[in-house]
């Protein structure tokens, strides 16, 4: 047997059932025998972005939907599915390197497979420095020089990658025609071991004592809930402890709705620059806040502001050197979450106490719905009220969708104003900052979707128009792998981050808008999509009632206002907080007053 026909025969037996990428030299060899083997699905991108993008959006769906398949109510914890993408040596590894960088930063199960030239003199022209290029965007980087290291780098890539630990394998070239043992191969992926288990051993017991004592004096606990609980199966011992303690829930992004199911009434949602006034009024009088699972940083901090004076206690399976700090004081707890969660329980006295829970918090809530249907009522002139838009969308996609959304200004409208609910899971793309990914991590998880089984639950993309046409290739690639796929373009014909910030600046913020914007319906018709233009409410709502019904890729293009300004904007930027309806709802002429 080859190397090459090894390698694809591996990935095989692996489990690994679909492969993204963009063909060339360093890959079409294996990936040719790859796309013959019975039960898999070769899917390829017009560009290496938009393939590690799939990859991406591929393993978070998967992931998502198997915690849903789990339940809130289990400690069971699913095998974790790696996104696989491939792209050839040198230029395709550089055009990876930004979506690659964001797999890094938000943790997905990512593997990229490529080659390495030979270095020759004269040099190959495609021969760079790719192991440096890796390490610059977080990855770590294996390559095979011999066909004795194939079985064993794989094995060690994968489960790397399953731990959160996006890698990059590279094959030497001229390895792809040598002969290789198989039964040796095969036998380093069939041991494949899950990623080690964090456990909290008999040196954080100290932490653990200290942890409970701040929590048993607590007057006003709030848990602060993150992917990592989540990934650790922590959950339902998170949501026992915190009714034990009286505390309210909080979330970061990455880890929204995740205690939907529960239903719980102190449920605050977002945490940090997305909390809506009241989260935040209650955040600021916590006294300890138990943070599991979430590394902490400017946003769901609210740059180190949000919880006040409080004592934090993180438990992380990370040690505190890869954390952020926030400069005082942390009683860290480095151990698997589900596991320090139990122990920490144990330490506690047995009796619940009210704590936040109380009528007066209850009552604080209360005054949400209100302040959110007026932000919802405003009309500015120059186009549909973001706010309005995103009630329309929550109230129209399913209660199961899987909702991927990019990063703009728009997310912060999409992030705090779409409803968790039990059946619904999230993608946030904001790893790294990088516009323009929203359109492929939806394409990958509508083929994640589609290959769960479970073709009712519909996938729906959240893009601005900016970042939409950076990867726009990707909505052909969607039409061609037959994807069930809902795309909602937030269309404010403007750079809507940057509009804003011009005029903060006190600049031209003219310079952030298009001047001569794109038909955006038209191109993605165009692409193999059903697609709309809309530009009222009711033009919105009946584009997202017949969208819903049909099948197939589909593209609404939304007018929205580019002068209203989010909520997490004006706090960040103009030190405003926004628990006065009318002023949250005001456009800017950055004159000087709101208009």
């Amino acid at each position: 047997m080859k190397v090459y026909q090894g390698i694809a025969r591996l990935l095989h037996a692996a489990g690994v059932t679909t492969v993204f990428g963009v063909m060339g030299d360093g890959n079409m060899q294996w990936l040719a025998e790859y796309a013959d083997l019975p039960g898999t699905s070769w899917c390829p991108a017009w560009h290496e972005a938009g393939a590690v993008g799939m990859a991406d959006g591929y393993a978070v769906a998967a992931g998502r939907a198997a915690e849903l398949t789990l339940g809130g109510g289990t400690t069971g914890s699913a095998e974790t599915t790696v996104g696989v993408a491939t792209v050839t040596m040198g230029p395709g590894v550089a055009q990876a390197l930004g979506a690659l960088t964001a797999a890094v930063r938000t943790r997905s199960p990512v593997l990229v497979i490529t080659a390495e030239p030979a270095h020759v003199t004269p040099p190959n022209s495609q021969d760079i420095d790719q192991r440096s290029w890796a390490a610059t965007a977080g990855a770590r980087y294996w390559l095979m020089t011999s066909p004795d290291d194939i079985g064993g780098v794989l094995a060690s890539a994968l489960v790397r990658a399953r731990s959160g630990e996006p890698g990059v394998v590279a094959i030497a070239a001229e390895l792809m025609e040598c002969e290789f043992d198989w039964q040796s191969a095969v036998a380093a992926i069939a041991g494949l071991q899950p990623a080690r288990a964090f456990r909290a051993g008999s040196g954080q017991d100290e932490a653990l004592r200290a942890a409970a004592q701040l929590l048993a004096g607590s007057a006003r606990p709030v848990v602060l809930l993150g992917r990592g609980a989540v990934a650790g199966s922590a959950i339902p011992a998170a949501v026992e402890l915190g009714h034990r303690i009286g505390a309210g829930f909080l979330s970061t992004v990455p880890a929204k709705g995740c205690i939907a199911r529960f239903r719980d009434p102190f449920d605050l949602g977002l945490a940090g620059t997305m909390a809506h006034p009241a989260a935040r009024e209650i955040a600021a009088s916590a006294d300890v806040v138990l943070v599991i699972g979430a590394a902490l940083d400017l946003h769901n901090t609210a740059r180190g502001s949000f919880f006040g004076s409080a004592e934090l206690i993180r438990i992380d399976c990370r040690p505190p050197t890869e954390l952020w700090q926030p400069g005082w004081p942390i009683t860290e707890i480095t151990s698997g979450s589900a596991t320090a969660v139990t122990q920490l329980g144990r330490w506690l006295p047995g009796n619940s106490r009210p704590g936040l829970r109380t009528a007066a918090t209850e009552e604080l809530l209360a005054r949400e719905p209100a302040r959110h249907a007026a932000l919802v009522a405003g009309q500015p002139a120059d186009g549909l009220n973001p706010w309005a838009v995103m009630a329309a969308i929550d109230g129209a996609v399913g209660d199961n969708a899987h909702i991927v959304s990019g990063v703009g200004h728009f997310w912060y409208f999409a992030a705090p104003y779409l409803s968790a609910r039990p059946d619904r899971s999230f993608h946030f793309g904001f790893g790294f900052g990088l516009i323009g990914q929203c359109v492929p991590l939806a394409a990958g998880a509508a083929v994640a979707a589609r290959a769960d089984g479970r073709p009712g639950r519909p996938t729906v993309a959240i893009e601005g128009d900016g970042s939409f046409l950076m990867n726009l290739q990707e909505l052909q690639s969607a039409v061609r792998f037959g994807a069930d796929l809902l795309v909602l373009v937030l269309n404010n014909e403007a750079y809507g981050s940057e509009f804003h910030k011009l005029g903060i600046a006190g600049l031209d913020p003219a310079g952030g808008s298009f001047p001569h914007p794109v038909d955006i319906s038209a191109v993605a018709t165009a692409l193999g999509a059903d697609a709309r233009r809309v530009r009222t409410l009711a033009e919105l709502r009946a584009g997202l009632d017949a969208f819903a019904r049909a099948g197939g890729v589909r593209v609404l293009d939304i007018a929205i206002a580019r002068s209203v300004m989010s909520e997490a904007y004006q706090l960040m930027h103009l030190g405003r907080d926004t628990a006065g309806a009318p002023e949250s709802t005001a456009t800017r002429d950055y004159q000087g007053a709101p208009s």
